[in-house]
């Protein structure tokens, strides 16, 4: 674990950035690394996210299937360790989100998950006592999810990653170079969701809860899901398609009719439509 602070990131860089940005180059790195220290928290960067050991075909089963999932975190949030944990090639958008519940955690706004009986900060010891912020604009948040029917746990997962969706499409970036990321990062949050949802046996769900199902349902199988994914892909495709047959039919025949006459059609008769190649061989 290497500490990570604003003194030695150094200053931000001119000008936005985008959210696929690595975090570890990201401008407003030192900003959020000043916020975490403000709030008795800090920044690391995991180093054995990504390194791996020489003779893992050695290792135990489970210690192979640990690093295995060790590749795919690009972030987390410790709570007895008090930081938020970075890889080498950890997104911005990654930092954003594991940001929410560092401040979940500071401030108390979720309890019912985690205690803070371990943290010392001030924030961290109001908590403890049972007290929290209800006017904070993340709680306010929070509890609309859980009148929709979500476990606390999880409608603080879906706060944090509505921040994660926010930082990818209000970036400022071109369009091409979030789409994708922002797509799969709402439709996991939506999986997330589902499954949170489906626990409770239909029977015992209220009004608004079985909307809310009906809802991420529908997202997923019209907007995000694979078989609308696969759609956003294919659509491109499509369209050279079209392209390519246009022109295809536009040189092996043009619009104009055999003979010159333009009204051959509504004359009657035999008539045909010159190709490209019989007008060129006229012309020579």
């Amino acid at each position: 674990m290497l500490a990570i602070n604003s003194d030695s990131i150094g200053e931000a860089s001119a000008g936005p950035s985008c959210a696929t940005t690595l975090a570890l180059d990201h401008p407003e790195l030192p900003g959020l690394a000043r916020r975490a220290t403000s709030f008795g928290y800090h920044l690391a960067l995991d180093t054995s996210l990504r390194n791996q050991p020489e003779n893992t075909a050695e290792l135990p089963r489970a210690a192979t299937t640990l690093l295995a999932h060790l590749k795919t975190v690009g972030a987390y949030f410790s709570h007895g360790r008090r930081c938020i944990g970075l890889a080498e090639d950890t997104a911005w958008h990654e930092a954003v989100h594991e940001m929410v519940h560092l401040e979940f955690d500071a401030r108390g706004l979720n309890p019912s998950v985690r205690s803070s009986s371990s943290s010392s900060s001030s924030s961290s010891s109001s908590s403890s006592s049972g007290q929290h912020d209800d006017s904070s604009p993340l709680r306010t948040h929070w509890l609309a999810y859980r009148a929709r029917g979500y476990s606390a746990l999880v409608a603080e997962e879906l706060v944090a990653r509505e921040h994660e969706l926010r930082s990818l499409t209000a970036s400022g970036a071109p369009l091409w170079r979030w789409a994708i990321r922002a797509l799969c990062v709402a439709d996991s949050a939506l999986v997330v969701a589902q499954n949170d949802l489906t626990t409770t046996p239909a029977a015992q769900r209220t009004h608004a809860h079985a909307a809310e199902v009906d809802r991420v349902s529908r997202l997923r199988s019209f907007v995000t899901g694979p078989r609308p994914r696969l759609a956003y892909a294919m659509l491109p495709l499509l369209g050279l398609t079209m392209l390519a047959s246009s022109a295809v039919r536009r040189w092996q025949g043009g619009p104009e009719v055999a003979g010159g006459d333009a009204e051959a059609p509504a004359l009657g008769g035999n008539w045909r439509r010159r190709t490209h190649k019989e007008r060129w061989k006229e012309q020579q």
